[in-house]
């Protein structure tokens, strides 16, 4: 993508002060931005870094007066930069919207309009997925589970059987939703595994990164709240209840 400033600031909403001329491909960090990359800042203690960066414009929530650099001035930056990292986003090539010829689906499934099914995918019996959604190559998905509308699963995800996706869920590449949790009880000198009957719920606009684990329930269900964003390597444990819009980081 290639914008002029001027095009750029009437995308995002800002309000442009400085000539709008250049050209810009990219967003970058103040210190690393070239004359074709627009950067932004949060907190005034950063305005000497933009007087020596070669950034072609800024993105700023105020006025910066005798900066000579072109200035987009928003309400929100980080809203903006939401924007136009999306906007300069590569352009990669998608998974083609159908079934993937290698892909094996099992018999009672039922899957919606527009949704893509990528190369070596196993969807078992009696598995719901929603309109829009994506399942990248080398997921597994399993018995009688439900996936909703725009979700977004990346390569080898594994949902196991009877869990619950709500829609617009991300989850990311190599992520397991559904295995057994980690429960055990001591009898008669030895450790033996508790049966985990239970599922997972994953309620709607649910983001998980890479190299996830969500443990399906013992009874009941293990879940996930509207709106929560866990972040990568996160364990979340058999029984689990996480709230809504809650945040999640790795250690």
């Amino acid at each position: 993508m290639r914008l002029t400033v001027t095009q750029l600031a009437q995308r995002i909403g800002a309000e442009l002060v400085g000539d709008g001329s250049a050209a810009l491909i990219a967003v970058g960090a103040v210190e690393a931005a070239g004359e074709s990359t627009i950067t932004f800042i949060t907190d005034a203690k950063h305005i000497p870094k933009l007087e020596k960066s070669c950034a072609g414009a800024v993105i700023v929530a105020g006025r910066i007066e005798g900066l000579a650099k072109p200035q987009l001035i928003v309400k929100n930056v980080d809203a903006a930069l939401i924007e136009a990292l999306s906007i300069f986003a590569p352009k990669l090539k998608a998974i083609a919207e159908g079934v993937d010829r290698t892909a094996k689906i099992g018999q009672d499934v039922k899957i919606a309009k527009a949704v893509a099914i990528g190369p070596g995918v196993v969807i078992d019996d009696g598995v719901e997925v929603g309109k829009n959604t994506v399942i990248g190559g080398g997921c597994k998905i399993g018995q009688n589970s439900k996936l909703g509308k725009n979700c977004r699963l990346d390569s080898n995800v594994v949902v196991y059987h009877n869990c619950t996706i709500g829609n617009n869920v991300v989850i990311q590449a190599n992520t397991t939703i559904g295995s057994t949790g980690f429960g055990y009880s001591l009898i008669e000198g030895s450790y033996r595994l508790v049966p985990h009957n239970g599922g997972v719920v994953i309620e709607d606009f649910v983001d998980i990164g890479a190299n996830c684990c969500v443990d399906r329930a013992k009874f009941g269900n293990t879940v996930i709240g509207a709106g929560t964003k866990i972040d990568n390597l996160v364990q979340i444990a058999h029984n689990v209840v996480i709230g809504k819009c809650c945040l999640i980081a790795g250690q």
